[in-house]
């Protein structure tokens, strides 16, 4: 899948917080996953702890944490 000379990513931790689409707005941080990319991690961490939107308003967000 890669060439020899590319390396596959390495999965990082991620920061999970809670987006609200209407309000544009994020909420509090739900907690910390890992992943190769943020899509991965906020995957990862629905399957984990079960996370659902309840409506369409709400989405996952992943970002670096501060301080790691």
């Amino acid at each position: 899948m890669y060439k020899e000379t590319q390396r596959e990513p390495r999965e990082q931790d991620f920061e999970i917080l809670e987006y609200d689409n209407v309000l544009k707005e994020f909420g509090n941080s739900l907690g910390f996953s890992r992943g190769r990319d943020t899509a991965e991690a906020c995957q990862r961490f629905a399957e984990k702890t079960g996370w659902t939107a309840g409506n369409e308003n709400k989405s996952l967000w992943a970002k670096y944490p501060i301080c790691s």
